[in-house]
């Protein structure tokens, strides 16, 4: 079920995992202003766990983990 908050972008990460979907991830979230929250629809299940990781390199706010959803703002 897709999470009811607050969404500014949505983004379907298709069959992109790990490293691929960490640069289509990098590009979309540079051309973001702060603040902007983002709902990332992926289908690996690894996934969250690398997008936590990723969040706290990039200084993220992980909002939410919700199955395949993967909320996060900018």
């Amino acid at each position: 079920m897709q999470p009811q908050k607050k969404i500014d972008v949505m983004y379907d990460a298709g069959g992109n995992a790990c490293g691929q979907l960490l640069i289509y991830l990098k590009v979309l979230f540079d051309g973001l202003a702060p603040g902007t929250t983002v709902c990332i629809k992926t289908y690996d299940s690894g996934s969250p766990r690398d997008l936590e990781a990723w969040c706290r390199m990039r200084n993220h706010t992980l909002v939410e983990v919700d199955g395949q959803y993967v909320t996060i703002r900018k």
